[in-house]
């Protein structure tokens, strides 16, 4: 045979398995493991095959990347070389890599990726079958390859299991969002979801300062007119000092003993105590929520580093960190800041600095403190008072509202300095 019919026929070899494997790629990637399983209950030839593999990325990805690798070179040296003897070396080498490189570009690889993202599982099922093969083929050098990743992954925090990365699937949730497969609100919560995992305890729950307290030996008729004024369904209950916790009061506890007529007015109700469930404020939130659940535990004091009650928070309080808030029932959940105009913003103390930077796109600074107010107190050095303002950059940040030494309402105002 004459060389140059072989040359080409090896170029036109070459270029078919490299679309060969790039499809397989693809095909692999986008495979959907529900659907799978159903080809596989559905008797589906060679579906049980696929869910193997798709249950093996770390073994079967190497594979397919290590034989792309291999053929993509043969096409290239091959092309090289007939290029070199059509017209020299100096012209040839260059033609043949240009060229070569949009050929595999656009036929090797564009081409037969869009194919196989639309026909994923079609695909796969027919290149499964040669795929072992080439795996008993590769197997050496592929294996050498999975045991490298593995290593990596390892070293470098990352399950050798997973498909995607975290940040891979943010990618595809925004994707998504921008394309319109996934509506905004869709989107929100997906990535509250991601963030519940990332955060502590200390950013979320309510401070100390912003806790309603119950002394131990409360009577019935004080603790009445406080629940009059803070209707909470479970009441923290401390001994002499607020760092002594002594257990949790529910309200349900206290109607069910009126019901029975255990309590007079001047009864003592501090009698009627739960278990109190302490944590450190630097526990995830996350891990948080689990155990909460698992225990039945409806609401957990805040530690801090120094053996203080720093906050407590709710399992309520947890689910809203991803539905956002939810009012009572027959009112309206309370709002943590109200868009005046464009400009100006009536935010809550308590609002966290990372939500109010994300959520209004305003540029408050991280430091000692979590919320607007540990901001502002932090900044002006003392307990402000009602109507007193300064600025930081450009915006005018006035402290609107207090109550007692604690700072409920702040108006933030953004505007250039020489503008009032």
């Amino acid at each position: 045979m004459d060389k140059s019919v072989l040359y080409v026929a090896l170029l036109v070899v070459s270029l078919i398995l490299s679309a060969f494997f790039s499809s397989t790629e693809a095909a692999f990637l986008s495979l959907r493991k529900v659907r799978i399983r159903r080809m596989v209950s559905d008797n589906i030839p060679g579906a049980d095959r696929v869910q193997r593999m798709v249950e093996q990325p770390e073994k079967i990805l190497p594979t397919i990347l290590l034989g792309n690798n291999l053929v993509n070179t043969a096409f290239a040296a091959v092309a090289t070389v007939i290029m070199v003897a059509a017209i020299g070396e100096g012209s040839g080498v260059l033609i043949a890599t240009i060229g070569s490189t949009l050929v595999l570009l656009i036929l090797g690889e564009t081409l037969p990726k869009t194919l196989a993202i639309k026909h994923a599982e079609t695909m796969f099922l027919f290149s499964s079958r040669i795929l072992e093969w080439v795996d008993i083929l590769l197997m050496p050098v592929a294996i050498s390859l999975q045991w490298l990743s593995r290593k990596i992954s390892r070293r470098d925090g990352v399950d050798p299991m997973a498909l995607f990365t975290e940040e891979e699937i943010k990618t595809a949730i925004l994707m998504g969002q921008e394309a319109g497969a996934v509506e905004d609100e869709e989107a929100e919560l997906l990535n509250k979801v991601f963030q519940f995992g990332d955060r502590e305890l200390k950013e979320v729950m309510t401070p100390r300062s912003g806790i309603v307290w119950v002394e131990h030996g409360t009577v019935l008729d004080a603790f009445l007119d406080t629940y009059q004024e803070h209707t909470n369904t479970r009441f923290p209950v401390f001994q002499e000092q607020i760092d002594n916790v002594t257990g949790i009061l529910s309200i349900k506890d206290i109607f069910a003993a009126m019901a029975r007529g255990d309590f007079s007015a001047d009864a003592v109700i501090t009698t009627q105590l739960r278990q109190a469930y302490f944590v450190p404020d630097t526990k995830p939130i996350g891990v948080l929520f689990r155990d909460m659940q698992q225990q039945g535990m409806q609401i957990a004091m805040a530690v801090d580093e120094f053996g203080g009650i720093a906050g407590l928070v709710t399992l309520k309080q947890l689910m809203e960190e991803i539905v956002g808030p939810v009012g009572e029932e027959g009112s309206q959940p309370e709002a943590e800041y109200e868009v005046i105009d464009e400009n100006t913003f009536h935010i809550d103390g308590g609002m966290q600095i990372d939500e109010i930077n994300d959520e209004l796109g305003i540029d408050i600074p991280q430091g000692e403190y979590e919320t607007v107010a540990g901001f502002i107190l932090d900044t002006m050095g003392n307990i402000p008072v009602e109507g007193e303002y300064f600025w930081y950059k450009d915006l005018r940040i006035n402290v609107d509202e207090m109550r007692g030494v604690k700072i409920e309402r702040v108006i933030i105002t953004r505007a250039k300095l020489g503008s009032l």
